[in-house]
């Protein structure tokens, strides 16, 4: 009987064939009905390889056969585990269980037999973990089975077509659905699914599974003696409990199976939501959007279901399939507010902001309670740049509800987003009258007042607001918040060091204080301090994910353990990091000739002007220079951020900007991913400037890359060394950055520092005077900084300047056709010191009765410019005509240019108004003296004031033949020594590209 040769050679030297060989024989005695026989072969075959799912399956069938039912089921579950990719095994173990019920048996190990356990004892000797895993891979084969996609039973006349065994199961299909009730619950599982799923179009799958889940559950929590100990007396709670004991112990799949039962048999969403969630968070989102779909299915008229689809999407970032997710749930749901706002929340994510808007009107309609609706419609003007409409938005909801201290803290934001700082000032005193007890509300005056440069009044309100509700740890955080917010960090520190609180106080303050020092970046300082936390039992388990944080800025840095003494501050050392391992970064082939451009935005300044002059020309020069992009972290349209956009588009220059203002965007981009350890180190507006440029330069692979202004210069220059571009330019405008407030960010010296030891990268500067003051600031000998300075395209403005007559311009704003027009060309904000213009505009009215003033130019101050104009009583003479494009005309129609800013580089409307023959004041700061021949061409004011400015117009006005000669002077030095070819020669010298063909002329459309 059978082959010796196989049977009687040692386990060591039976070989994969021999296995095989055995598994035949066993198989087709089997299938012969010699189930002893079979029984040898496969006991023989086990004896070798103990882990053979297959003859577990068979050895299961044959004592299922001869009725054993409980040796039956102990093999059947070791098939289970052993091959999980085959159904039946446990489909007859659903049978072989559900037999055992039905005769009222309790199978036990004791009673298999000795040469089965003997056979185990090799796998797995847990026999409650085979138990309880082996039931866990029916229930996920129960709900593979039982699909959401289900078929009506075939018609008669098409069962002619029909396999014999799909025949069958339509026939018992037919018979269930003509009993009425539930199917018997004693029926094999696996037939049960199948039936129920078929039976029940509208409740596909999810009944059956429901069916089952019960006893599912039962069963494993009774054969985890150790886990049931643990729960007690089993309720809900007790199941989700268990669920999370398994996820914990690393059985995913177990645990999955357990949170989808749980739903199923609560219908509770929560359940629901926390299943998605895991497995989503385990890398299973395929099996997560099934499990939703089925649900959507079977509750299509739950609004719930389409917001947790909608959620899934946002998490893994298919936007559009989110939007579609939360339209299909307004199609069956009809002006449901909850699924309005929350389509509405996901549009202004998006910043679709007129799409948001009119979903939130339709919540309002919909809905009783408006006032959410209008503080979110409100919301959406002040984020798209129409501050005046949210004004009046909020305006129109604190009508309806005069108590609510967010509508005043959203309404001076927008006020002082509009430049009207007195009005938000007096708003939030107003939130504070109306809610004393709102910290928040203090804390936004307090930064509102910073912001406004009222450092005294910030610090008074801050004084006030500690006394009166400092005493309170919470309270007292909760103003160090609003303090570092303000960047009065010294205050900030001083109150979370208060020695005066109680003990739990103190302990409270010193942690928050170490977390202040870790958002500060002072890393070492953090750690002193909250290690000296850490034996403290209040304070032990809250400071894991700080010490987290720590550990981790020492992995990434390479700086070693917490114990050793080493100075850390981030994100300076970040950025030193960075620049000092650029020879390691990989080195992508970069394309030659390619250059990208960086700023900011595209709005109508100075820089961006030069940047665009520079992408456009550059983009001309086919013999050096093989493409050109440029690349924006913002081109919204309501802040007027896209002013140069067409100008670079009809250059046919590729213009890219950031998709998204949160790091976490990018975070699983297979090109950002290698590097997201070392970005999280950085603030999160420079981490998703570096990342949006890094992702560009990656791809576009370019031989230089050209950056403009200070914090576009930090993101570009950073992304560059990551990408491995060659070559870097950082192009540097006006003097050194000295304001907080405004351009100073703490780590901009050190970062500026860490480029220039780097090989590679060059820092200019577009005037001598600019250049000097970096240099000092740096601590750089003379020369370390290149001058580049602005060119100006003269055949555009000689182009432009006819295309509206002076006479035009006069009648447009009502200027007598005698009238003295004294002009500027500028920015609406504090840097230009617009208040002082006019000031200085009320003197020289008062000299010159017939003289008007004329401003071009927006910005947040355009109300306050207004209302000095009327205090003075020149508001009839002052002229805001806003931002003009072409602006070559509107100096044609100037007398004279007047330029008041506190700070300059080298001011293009200087070289501008010159060039088309207009005689220019302005004061000392900066280039100015670099761009005009004093005494002939214009004057450069010392330390000028309104008196100084109005004196020296005065004179210009009073000396008609002066100011015919300074306007052919103007025009000859502008046009001789401020050309684009100059320009873009220097700047090609920069890049270490071939230099222009000599006489060639470079003809820009900017």
């Amino acid at each position: 009987m059978g082959n010796p040769r196989v049977r009687d050679a040692p386990k060591h030297e039976r070989s994969g064939a021999d296995v095989s060989l055995l598994y035949r024989r066993g198989k087709d005695a089997y299938q012969k009905g010699l189930y002893s026989q079979a029984g040898r072969e496969f006991r023989e075959l086990l004896r070798t390889a103990p882990h053979n799912g297959g003859a577990w399956y068979y050895l299961g069938r044959i004592h299922f056969e001869q009725r054993d039912i409980g040796t039956a089921i102990f093999a059947f579950r070791k098939a289970a585990i052993f091959s999980p990719d085959n159904p039946n095994a446990s489909n007859w173990l659903a049978r072989a269980e559900m037999r055992a019920a039905h005769a009222g048996l309790s199978p036990s190990v004791d009673a298999i037999p000795a040469e089965i356990r003997t056979l185990a004892q090799s796998t797995l000797t847990d026999v409650a973990e085979l138990d309880m895993t082996a039931r866990y891979k029916i229930a996920r084969d129960l709900s593979e089975i039982a699909s959401p996609e289900i078929k009506e039973a075939p018609p008669k006349k098409a069962r002619q077509r029909l396999p014999k065994r799909q025949i069958g199961v339509s026939a018992k299909v037919q018979e269930e659905k003509k009993r009425p009730g539930e199917p018997k619950k004693r029926r094999a599982v696996g037939d049960l699914a199948r039936f129920a799923a078929s039976a029940r179009k509208k409740k596909p799958s999810i009944n059956a599974l429901g069916i089952y889940a019960h006893e599912l559950l039962d069963a494993v929590l009774a054969s985890a003696a150790e886990a049931r100990a643990s729960l007690g007396e089993l309720d809900t709670e007790q199941h989700l409990g268990f669920a999370d004991h398994l996820a914990e112990k690393g059985k995913i799949a177990e645990a999955a199976v357990l949170y989808r039962a749980l739903f199923l048999l609560t219908r509770n969403r929560d359940f629901c939501r926390r299943l998605v969630s895991f497995l989503s968070e385990q890398g299973r989102p395929i099996e997560a959007l099934r499990f939703l779909r089925e649900i959507q299915n079977a509750y299509p008229a739950q609004y719930w279901i389409y917001v947790l689809l909608a959620d899934f999407f946002v998490g893994v970032r298919k936007i559009k399939a989110a939007e579609g997710a939360l339209r299909a749930g307004l199609k069956n749901l009809p002006e449901e507010p909850r699924l309005l706002s929350r389509l509405a929340r996901l549009l202004a994510n998006e910043r679709k902001w007129d799409e948001a808007i009119n979903i939130w009107r339709e919540v309002v309609y919909a809905n009783n309670d408006r006032r959410q609706a209008f503080q979110e419609i409100a919301g959406c003007y002040r984020k798209a740049g129409n501050y005046e409409r949210a004004i009046f938005e909020y305006r129109g909801a604190l009508r309806e509800d005069a108590t609510n201290e967010k509508l005043y803290r959203g309404l001076s934001v927008a006020l002082r987003q509009s430049g009207r700082g007195d009005e938000a000032v007096a708003t939030l005193r107003e939130a504070i009258r109306v809610s004393p007890h709102s910290l928040a509300a203090w804390g936004e005056l307090i930064y509102c007042l910073a912001r406004l440069e009222q450092i005294g009044d910030a610090r008074e309100t801050l004084a006030a607001a500690r006394d009166r509700y400092g005493s309170e740890p919470k309270s007292l955080s909760v103003l160090a918040r609003a303090a570092e917010r303000a960047l009065l960090d010294d205050e900030a520190e001083s109150m979370l060091s208060d020695t005066r609180l109680d003990t739990d106080g103190r302990l409270e303050a010193r942690r928050e204080l170490g977390r202040f020092y870790l958002r500060q970046g002072r890393v070492s300082d953090a750690d002193s301090v909250l290690r000296a936390l850490a034996g403290k039992a209040s304070c032990q388990n809250s400071l894991d994910e700080e010490f987290r944080q720590i550990d981790q800025i020492r992995e990434v840095l390479e700086i070693g353990d917490a114990g050793e003494t080493c100075e850390i501050k981030i994100p300076e050392d970040g950025i030193s990091h960075i620049t000092q391992r650029r020879r390691f970064y990989r080195q992508t082939p970069c394309v030659p000739g390619r250059v990208a451009i960086v700023s900011t935005n595209l709005a109508a300044g100075g820089a961006e002007r030069q940047a665009t002059l520079t992408a456009s020309c550059l983009s001309r020069l086919d013999a050096e220079v093989e493409s050109v992009s440029f690349h924006t972290l913002s081109l919204r349209r309501g802040a007027r951020n896209d002013f140069y956009l067409s100008t670079l588009r009809d250059s046919g220059i590729v213009v890219t900007r950031s998709p998204a203002a949160e790091l976490g965007y990018f975070a699983s981009h297979p090109r950002i991913e290698p590097h997201i350890r070392l970005l999280r180190l950085l603030p999160e507006d420079l981490a998703v400037a570096t990342a949006t440029w890094l992702i560009d330069f990656e791809e576009r692979r370019p031989e230089v890359v050209h950056t403009w202004q200070d914090f576009a210069s930090m993101g570009g220059t950073l992304a560059a060394i990551l990408a491995g571009v060659p070559r870097i330019v950082i192009s540097t405008r006006n003097t050194r950055p000295d304001n907080p407030y405004r351009r100073l960010k703490r780590y901009m010296h050190r970062a500026y520092s860490c480029f220039l030891n780097t090989e590679g990268i060059v820092l200019s500067n577009n005037s001598q005077t600019g250049a000097t003051d970096y240099e000092q600031w740096l601590g750089l000998a003379p020369g370390n900084i290149e001058v580049v300075r602005n060119g100006l395209d003269v055949a555009r403005l000689d182009h432009d300047r006819d295309l509206l007559a002076p006479e035009e311009i006069r009648k447009r704003l009502k200027i007598p056709s005698n009238a003295i027009i004294i002009g500027g060309v500028f920015r609406l904000s504090g840097e230009k010191r617009p208040i002082l213009w006019v000031e200085a505009a009320a003197l020289i009215a008062k000299r010159f009765s017939n003289a008007h003033f004329v401003i071009c130019g927006d910005g947040t101050m355009r109300r306050e410019v207004i209302e000095r104009a009327t205090d003075l009583g020149i508001e009839g003479r002052v002229h805001l005509a806003g931002v003009q494009s072409p602006i070559a005309p509107w100096y044609r129609a100037m007398d004279l240019f007047l330029l008041a800013s506190r700070k300059e580089g080298m001011p293009n409307v200087l070289l501008e108004a010159q060039c088309l023959g207009i005689p220019v004041v302005s004061a000392d700061v900066g280039g100015v003296r670099e761009v005009l021949e004093q005494g002939v061409t214009g004057w450069a004011i010392p330390d000028a004031d309104a008196l100084s400015l109005a004196e020296r117009v005065n004179w210009c006005l009073d000396h008609p033949e002066w100011l015919h000669h300074a306007r052919h002077a103007g025009s000859e030095l502008v046009r001789g020594s401020f050309s684009v070819d100059s320009m873009i020669k220097r700047t090609l010298s920069l890049y270490r590209l071939s230099p222009l063909v000599e006489h060639q002329t470079v003809n820009a459309d900017v």
